[in-house]
């Protein structure tokens, strides 16, 4: 759905690129917390670094297709929207829920900023006038790339419940985990 949306307004090869990242992110923490259930020291390290890299290709993406995106900024908050992730996980794993109640507001209150830059972004590029890939410029905004750029707003805080969701799932094996990821 996400990549739908960059569809919008960057069309098609950015949508499918980003979608690939945002998948492959998904992945690393599930594989991430596969690894850390199963005591692989080893694996969760190779996950992590993964992971690590996987925020710096994203925000070298997003930089490349949208000049009102900052790379380090941007490499900042999902550096940082991870170390919460893994603090929430670690939380987890030991049943530190209260440590895990403090993690949860902090990646909220994250997700929010992330939400906010990323639609402004969005929002100056659009109305710059600049065309997307292989469509002429407008200098004006659809419905259609309104609508995209609020729910892109809120795609940060999703992807935090959907992981919060999934390790409650996985650490106290109460509910179906798979039913989470899918």
């Amino acid at each position: 759905d996400f990549g739908e949306m960059l569809r919008i307004i960057f069309g098609r090869n950015a949508s499918n690129r980003y979608t690939q990242l945002q998948q492959d992110f998904t992945i690393g923490l599930r594989e991430l917390i596969s690894a850390q259930l199963a005591g692989d020291a080893d694996a969760v390290r190779q996950r992590v670094d993964q992971l690590y890299q996987n925020t710096e290709d994203s925000a070298a993406f997003l930089a490349s297709i949208n000049p009102y995106m900052n790379e380090a900024e941007w490499k900042g908050m999902l550096g940082e929207y991870l170390r919460y992730t893994i603090d929430a996980a670690n939380s987890f794993a030991s049943g530190d829920f209260s440590r895990d109640i403090e993690t949860f507001d902090n990646l909220t209150s994250l997700s929010n900023r992330m939400g906010d830059t990323f639609a402004q972004a969005l929002y100056d590029y659009v109305t710059s006038g600049m065309p997307p890939a292989g469509r002429p410029a407008s200098g004006c905004i659809t419905y259609a790339q309104m609508n995209a750029i609020y729910e892109i707003r809120m795609f940060w805080f999703e992807l935090e419940t959907w992981m919060r969701s999934y390790m409650l799932r996985r650490y106290t094996g109460i509910g179906n985990p798979d039913e989470a990821l899918d």
